[in-house]
């Protein structure tokens, strides 16, 4: 399907990572930015990087010894249906990249400003000074090419620039077309234009699984051009090809197609690295792209058949190409020459002189093209959770969720991997797509490994480490993996103080936790995701309501929202998802202690979890629980209640202050502190309602003078 016939699906998908992030409690504004950074592949930036400080015209950055990669975002406050308004912007943003580059081409100019501009300066300032030493040390052909790059980006949520703004831009770009001299070095700054079509296009290419290209046109054929570098410009045997390429004809190929040529390669998908950073460097001056041919490995490409160069055609005609390796490659040099647009003298020098090595293999000449596949993706890091994919406990795993008809992605890419050709996925014996999808729907009932990790490590009391170092989970020097992958913890972690090495210590060593309790964890945390409000709901259904309250008066809508309990709850539930499967957890192990690994079936038979289980689609449990409808021995609909119940009395005590002064309030709100009190709210709940009976709604389908860990053994004992 073309790329504009699934434009607005595109638009959506933005629009639900907004929510996603403004209910992380972020800004509007500041949410476009992070959200900039996601769809453009910086997806491990540190909050160092974000700067968020428009008046120096950086929002976040990317640095590297040789290439600084500065971002200025612009967006339009969100419709008053919580839309992303597209329309055209202003010259403002062209103002801002250009007070970044003054910035930078006086680094040392006497400025006040805030602390991570000046660490972002340092950082430009020992670059600088790093370049300059090399320059004096190098021969005088070498320093003709050495500078420095900065690229400037502008980032626009909207459709394109008006036509005064467009001209300033244009203007912008003529007067940098030549290096600047920063400090005693020659440094290239580079404006350059990302529209809402090219973050929606990037997805595009990154999704696209068809033989079909942007237009829709259905193509499975690519052209490459060796270099000319004399009568033997390949080398070629029996269903293979050796030949440096015009490094633009895999650009038009990533163009055309996206990750549709990435199809057989393992990793599926590389956010932006080190490597993909080095990449971009080494084209961005002249002498880079001549060389570019000998620093790089090169791209190893599989087909059905291709076609040699002849006298009417001078490229290799290639049927439905697979890049085996070489995709970080590809996509680095297409970012990189996104830069030179505005510049067609480099333009034209790269499309000249920037050649990679290509190796080119017919797969029905190949014995076993699956050896090549793994013996050529040695070249950058894998991932922590890729290199522990192959682990029995993880094959284990994917066997034991396939059983209950739920894919589990062990590792990157593994769906559209496995969906492709079901019959090569050796560990999957039998298996077919049909058999994870829900009936009569598109629906595919699957679990990435690093979110199910992320959400069993909250569930035994982890949240806060499920939240901030979700990238440890995996790694090979910490813990956190044998504790969610290897163990069976028998206590919550709260019983150890949140100690790491108690927890395990009390574990039942070599044996993993029940998957089935694992998938009950994600799905709690889908469903606490879909029961809270976003942002910009609650925000219109308490000025609705607050506009009709005597107490209005004369007051501001902010110091009415900050004192009104609906909306604070509903803001406060809205960011702590993992927070509530830690206290679904509490819960849990403090009703059935370690006998909570046997329950796994029974809680994925029950009411919402049932509904979730068996069709995955936590949206369509909200009338059910927003309604009070639910079952009296639906646990997951009680534990939100409940949950929400003990959020309401810490918000009616001290900790609401401690809320609004916080300085990162996810950080507040996934604490040792906050959780603890939020157990102790329960246990005052749970007391309180063996005694006597608690008058409010949600409460009626538990049994008097029970309580609700005396509820929930018996209705799960039942089980």
């Amino acid at each position: 399907m073309s790329y504009q016939a699934q434009k607005r699906n595109y638009l959506e998908m933005l629009r639900n990572d907004l929510s996603v992030l403004i209910n992380e409690d972020n800004s509007e504004e500041d949410a476009f930015t992070r959200l900039a950074a996601q769809w453009l592949g910086y997806d491990d930036l540190d909050d160092e990087q974000f700067i968020f400080y428009r008046d120096r015209g950086i929002d976040f950055y990317v640095a590297s010894p040789r290439l600084f990669e500065v971002f200025q975002v612009k967006s339009h406050r969100l419709t008053s249906l919580g839309d992303i308004d597209i329309s055209t912007f202003d010259k403002e943003g062209v103002g801002d990249i250009r007070r970044a580059c003054e910035l930078m081409a006086n680094p040392s100019a006497p400025t006040k400003t805030s602390e991570k501009v000046t660490a972002f300066l340092d950082k430009w300032r020992v670059a600088l000074n790093n370049a300059k030493s090399a320059i004096e040390t190098a021969d005088a052909t070498q320093k003709k090419d050495m500078a420095l790059s900065v690229h400037l980006n502008l980032v626009l949520f909207g459709e394109n620039l008006t036509t005064e703004a467009r001209d300033e831009f244009d203007t912008l770009c003529a007067s940098l077309a030549n290096p600047k001299i920063v400090e005693g070095v020659s440094t290239i700054f580079r404006p350059a234009l990302i529209v809402i079509d090219d973050l929606l296009e990037h997805r595009w290419r990154e999704q696209n699984l068809e033989w079909k290209d942007k237009s829709g046109a259905s193509r499975c054929e690519i052209d490459l051009e060796p270099d000319k570098l004399g009568a033997n410009c390949f080398i070629s045997g029996e269903g293979n090809a050796v030949f440096y390429c015009k490094a633009v004809g895999l650009i038009q190929a990533f163009e055309d197609f996206g990750y549709q040529i990435f199809e057989p390669n393992v990793r599926a998908k590389i956010g932006k690295s080190r490597v993909n950073e080095a990449i971009e460097e080494s084209i961005s001056t002249q002498s880079g792209r001549k060389m570019f041919r000998y620093l790089n490995n090169g791209v190893t490409i599989s087909c059905d058949a291709f076609a040699r160069p002849r006298e009417n055609r001078t490229t290799f005609r290639i049927t439905r190409p697979g890049v085996i390796n070489g995709l970080q490659t590809v996509t680095s040099i297409y970012d990189g020459f996104k830069t030179l647009r505005n510049n067609p003298q480099e333009r034209a020098d790269f499309e000249k002189h920037c050649l990679v090595l290509v190796r080119l293999l017919d797969k029905n000449k190949i014995p076993d093209l699956s050896k090549i596949v793994l013996a050529t993706n040695t070249q950058n890091p894998m991932l922590p959770r890729n290199l522990r994919s192959n682990n029995s406990e993880q094959k284990a795993l994917e066997k034991l969720f396939a059983d209950f008809r739920w894919f589990y992605e062990r590792k990157q890419g593994a769906w559209d991997a496995f969906a492709s050709n079901p019959k090569q996925w050796r560990t999957l014996h039998n298996k077919t797509k049909d058999d994870f999808r829900v009936k009569g729907s598109k629906r595919i009932l699957r679990v990435d490994s690093e979110e199910l990790a992320q959400s069993w490590l909250a569930f035994i009391g982890f949240s806060n480490e499920a939240a901030h170092n979700r990238k440890e989970m995996f790694e090979e020097k910490q813990k956190w993996y044998e504790l969610i992958f290897l163990s069976r913890t028998v206590m919550h972690a709260s019983a150890y103080n949140f100690d790491n090495d108690e927890v395990i210590k009390a574990a039942s060593p070599n044996t993993s936790p029940s998957p089935r309790l694992m998938l009950a964890a994600y799905l709690a945390r889908e469903f606490s995701k879909a029961c809270s409000l976003s942002p910009k709901v609650n925000h219109d259904l308490a000025v609705q309501r607050l506009k009709s309250s005597a107490s209005s008066a004369n007051r501001t809508e902010d110091d009415l929202l900050s004192d009104d309990p609906d909306y604070l709850l509903e803001q406060v539930v809205g960011g702590m998802s993992l927070v509530f499967v830690d206290f679904l957890g509490y819960i849990l192990f403090e009703t059935l202690g370690s006998n909570i690994h046997e329950i796994g079936k029974a809680l994925l038979s029950s009411g919402v979890w049932k509904k979730l289980f068996e069709e995955f689609d936590p949206k369509a449990s909200l009338e059910t629980i927003r309604e009070l409808n639910y079952d009296p021995n639906d646990v997951l609909a009680i534990s939100w209640y409940v949950f929400k119940h003990c959020v309401g009395q810490m918000l009616g005590g001290n900790w609401k202050e401690k809320y609004k002064l916080a300085r990162s309030r996810s950080r507040f709100n996934h604490s040792n502190d906050t959780r603890k009190l939020l157990y102790t709210e329960f246990r005052n709940l749970d007391n309180y309602m063996k005694k006597t009976t608690l008058t409010v709604p949600w409460a009626a389908v538990i049994p008097e003078r029970k309580g609700i860990t005396g509820h929930l053994k018996s209705v799960l004992g039942s089980k």
